[in-house]
């Protein structure tokens, strides 16, 4: 009888170096892979993305900020290879098209404002619709385009968070 595997069997899937949890955030030493799981169910992945990862302490970001924009000159940088697996690649892939097109669709909501200045309160509401929808396309691509972020990057680890409750389940408690 054919039957999934556990969460007990994944949990044997070794990765590759050190790797543990300490309460939501991940620990990696450098130089480690995560498992070789999907960050999002914790489902065998089928799919990696070798993600760069930035960090940098606030102080340092608004010190090294050029005319108010942060600046990521002399961030610690960590390159970390990311497991998805079909599900959710295809959900992350549609995430960001939908991401994309919502902006064109807020911007024609708009148009015909500019065209014409009767009715005044229909004028209102599209914009209020296009200006709703273009909010809803910056979270949907915020939403889909991080994975997993950068907690604190130094010379001997990274610390990542975001990922699911399952597949956090699936690492062991360390040091932290």
């Amino acid at each position: 009888m054919n039957t999934p595997a556990s969460t007990d069997s994944r949990k044997q899937e070794p990765a590759r170096g050190r790797v543990w949890r300490n309460g939501s955030v991940i620990f990696l030493q450098r130089g480690t892979e995560l498992p070789p799981r999907c960050i999002r169910c914790n489902a065998q992945a089928d799919v990696f993305d070798v993600r760069p990862m930035y960090w940098a302490p606030a102080w340092k970001a608004l010190a090294m900020s050029h005319g108010g924009v942060p600046s990521l000159h002399g961030a610690q940088r960590a390159d970390v290879k990311i497991g998805l697996c079909t599900k959710h690649r295809h959900g992350r892939r549609n995430g960001l098209i939908t991401a994309c097109a919502l902006p064109l669709l807020g911007l024609a909501a708009c148009i015909p404002v500019m065209e014409t200045r009767a009715g005044q309160t229909h004028q209102e509401l599209l914009v209020g619709f296009g200006v709703a929808v273009v909010i809803a396309a910056i979270l949907v691509a915020q939403r889909n385009w991080d994975l997993l972020r950068a907690v604190r990057i130094d010379k001997w680890s990274i610390q990542l968070a975001g990922a699911s409750k399952a597949f956090l389940d699936s690492l062991e408690y360390g040091p932290g």
